[in-house]
């Protein structure tokens, strides 16, 4: 698996548990899923969002006056 399949298999994971409305260590005891494996990806998950969220860029408008006092974009 490639780290994007990972990271769309994990999300998955974390939908399903979810929507399950189990606690998360009853979730995974019930899908034989290794809970402090879960977290971690939860965490790395999280941290990735996190730093896509920093390096999105914030456009702005300068407003230029042209010659005869009107606002050009």
């Amino acid at each position: 698996m490639n780290k994007q399949q990972k990271i769309k298999h994990w999300q998955g994971i974390f939908e399903q548990q979810k929507s399950s409305g189990l606690a998360i260590i009853q979730f995974c005891r019930d899908n034989n899923i290794n809970a402090s494996t879960f977290y971690v990806w939860r965490k790395r998950l999280s941290d990735e969002t996190i730093r896509v969220k920093k390096q999105q860029v914030i456009p702005f408008v300068i407003r230029v006056l042209g010659i005869h006092g009107f606002a050009y974009q």
